[in-house]
């Protein structure tokens, strides 16, 4: 008997952002039938990735990762760990921007999303900024202070997404709430398509039955 569907993520707010964001949508996960593993890291991901596809008791295996700068190349990596357990994997030449659902050789089903929209590089704040409400009026203010700060002074890095994320939530009613916090009290729009999109695809990958 196989186990629940498991879905790999990158961190804990990936872990948050999705069981809240399909809470909000009316989907309370419960664990014997789907499970999120924070594998603490993209690099911890890919390599789990081979290692739980050999275990075939394991009918569903879905994953989200940050795109980051190179969409491409993140895909040749999934792909190629996904082929380190099953040679013969049909996977498509680039992601599905509907989100990448594939069957296997033995009828086993993989799924990927390559955040933020499996064709722009970015992460999962780049994501979370397409939930931004229509009528907000603030992000703009956000974009503009984290973009003007000079590069030799960016202790962020190039994380710029998540520090307009972060300096925008800081300026709500309630500041600084979690990521996953502010979806499930909705200063973060969950019903934005972004997120329907995303959404569907957990669907489809994750949340559906496992076949056979």
């Amino acid at each position: 008997m196989s186990g629940p569907n498991e879905l790999l993520v990158e961190g804990s707010d990936d872990l948050h952002v999705i069981r809240n964001l399909l809470l909000v949508v009316g989907h309370r996960l419960e664990e014997r039938d789907h499970k999120v593993i924070d594998k603490q890291g993209v690099e911890n991901l890919l390599d789990a990735i081979p290692v739980m596809l050999k275990d075939v008791e394991r009918r569903v295996l879905a994953v989200v990762l940050d795109a980051d700068e190179d969409v491409s190349a993140r895909w040749q990596a999934v792909c190629a760990r996904v082929r380190r357990a099953i040679p013969d994997a049909v996977l498509p030449l680039t992601p599905d921007p509907a989100g990448t659902v594939v069957f296997l050789p033995d009828g086993r089903r993989f799924g990927a999303w390559l955040m933020p929209d499996n064709q722009l590089g970015g992460m999962l704040e780049d994501f979370l900024k397409l939930l931004v409400p229509s009528t907000d009026l603030l992000f703009e203010h956000a974009d503009t202070f984290v973009g003007g700060i000079p590069v030799g002074a960016r202790l962020f890095g190039a994380k710029e997404a998540k520090a307009k994320l972060h300096a925008w939530l800081a300026v709500q009613a309630d500041p600084g709430r979690p990521l996953g916090v502010a979806v499930t009290a909705r200063v973060l729009d969950p019903s934005r398509p972004s997120a329907a999109a995303f959404v569907e695809w957990l669907r489809r990958a994750w949340l559906a039955p496992a076949e056979g």
